[in-house]
């Protein structure tokens, strides 16, 4: 059984209706996290992203700005977990997400090479 529903929403000229999916897109969910399971996915998001951002990976435009923006909800959802404790046990997530990433040439760079490039 698959939870994902295939659903386009079309005006009467046969185009999809940039209201309904916009309203789909952007509905927002009220969920509830752990501590365990923020540490769990910002760990998963670090191991992909380094590989790309090490591999200077080609990615599709999507994927860039998919990539983009989990880090920075990884960072954000960081924010949540107490700071003395991820200082003693997780340092190596502080170090990873407390520096910047950009997308250039749909491929992913930390902050400080893009200006060592430039």
């Amino acid at each position: 059984m698959s939870i994902i529903k295939k659903e386009i929403f079309y005006d009467d000229d046969g185009t999809p209706d940039s209201d309904i999916i916009d309203e789909k897109r952007f509905k927002e969910h009220e969920i509830t996290l752990s501590n365990q399971r923020i540490l769990e996915l910002a760990y998963t998001a670090k191991d992909l992203l380094e590989i790309l951002l090490e591999d200077n990976t080609k990615l599709s435009f999507c994927q860039a700005n998919s990539c983009f923006g989990t880090f920075y909800t990884m960072r954000n959802l960081l924010i949540l977990v107490d700071y003395d404790y991820l200082a003693e046990f997780h340092q190596m997530l502080i170090d990873f997400y407390d520096r910047d990433i950009h997308i250039q040439f749909d491929r992913l760079f930390w902050a400080e090479e893009i200006a060592d490039y430039n």
